[in-house]
């Protein structure tokens, strides 16, 4: 086999073997570990603090959740139609960080806080993604600090309230630079 033809065998294994990852991820089944069902807000701020947590799952309607943040390949699924996470009012809700996604939850802020928002102190965020998702509050996702690579993916997001509180952030993130 001439040095052209290794080559391109080569790059065919590695194409096959990160495509085989990506569609396994994409069904949410590359993480070796079980899914964690979440019934409290208790056992969703453990878990998210848990390196071993990859999936976790709510389960009906968690309230007066704390701010929190999802850690590097950590997913946040619903599990039903009534799965939601109210957080306490006034504070920011979900930080992410590094290749998480979510799906099928509701997520409820205050109308002038954050509902979802990423860690602008990572240098990547992978992947991440954002299915069939609901919020009261803002979405914030920025590249920006010390992020300098990422992939958002975003199928049916509903914003159904929320008011531009940090007028001064979302100028900066909207000038042209």
């Amino acid at each position: 086999m001439n040095r052209y033809a290794k080559v391109l065998t080569a790059s065919a294994l590695a194409y096959t073997a990160e495509a085989s990852i990506a569609a396994k991820w994409a069904k949410g089944t590359t993480m070796s570990s079980p899914s964690r069902p979440i019934a409290t807000a208790e056992q969703l701020v453990a878990a998210t603090k848990d390196p071993s947590a990859r999936h976790l799952v709510v389960h009906g309607n968690l309230a007066n959740v704390p701010s929190f943040r999802l850690a590097p390949g950590q997913t946040l699924t619903g599990d039903g139609d009534n799965a939601s996470i109210s957080f306490v009012e006034g504070v920011d809700g979900l930080q992410l960080s590094t290749n998480n996604e979510l799906r099928s939850l509701r997520l409820e802020a205050s109308a002038d806080q954050r509902a979802i928002f990423n860690d602008t102190g990572v240098e990547s965020l992978g992947r991440i993604r954002l299915i069939r998702i609901t919020t009261v509050g803002q979405v914030q996702l920025l590249a920006r600090d010390t992020v300098r690579s990422g992939h958002v993916e975003v199928d049916r997001l509903d914003i159904t309230s929320a008011t531009l509180g940090h007028e001064s952030t979302a100028r900066a993130a909207l000038a042209p630079t």
